[in-house]
């Protein structure tokens, strides 16, 4: 039986097949590295899409009471974020998805160039054009 590793944001599909050890601070890097290595080796386990705070987010300095705190605009553009991805590859919020279908039907689809539109104004947008990630996956 496959073990339910979490609920992930649509957008962060994204932010884990492109991270390349970067983030906010010392402690983001290290939960997010620890995510990432948890995804890329269980592909059979579950995971639930949302569009609310998830485990990457637990490791970001900007997140109090499960709300960003990064900008003042930043809860209703993460979403924009998070939706744009699922509507993109065809997913739902809500929807469980094992993990090696999500990145499958990522891996299907997905250009570089895509990623201007989807994630345009994301400051993590100039790290990410290199997918040769999705090799590891």
């Amino acid at each position: 039986m496959a073990r339910l590793i979490n609920k992930l944001r649509g957008h962060h599909l994204l932010c884990l097949l492109t991270f390349q050890g970067l983030g906010y601070n010392p402690e983001f890097v290290e939960n997010m590295k620890r995510v990432v290595r948890k995804f890329r080796s269980n592909h059979g386990s579950t995971l639930i899409l949302t569009t609310d705070t998830d485990i990457i987010c637990s490791g970001c300095p900007f997140n109090r009471g499960d709300r960003c705190f990064k900008r003042e605009d930043s809860e209703k553009r993460t979403k924009v974020y998070d939706l744009k991805v699922m509507e993109f590859f065809g997913f739902k919020e809500g929807e469980k998805i094992k993990v090696g279908q999500a990145w499958r039907k990522i891996k299907n689809k997905i250009l570089p160039k895509d990623l201007s539109k989807i994630c345009p104004g994301c400051e993590w947008l100039r790290h990410c054009s290199n997918l040769s990630n999705f090799n590891q996956l």
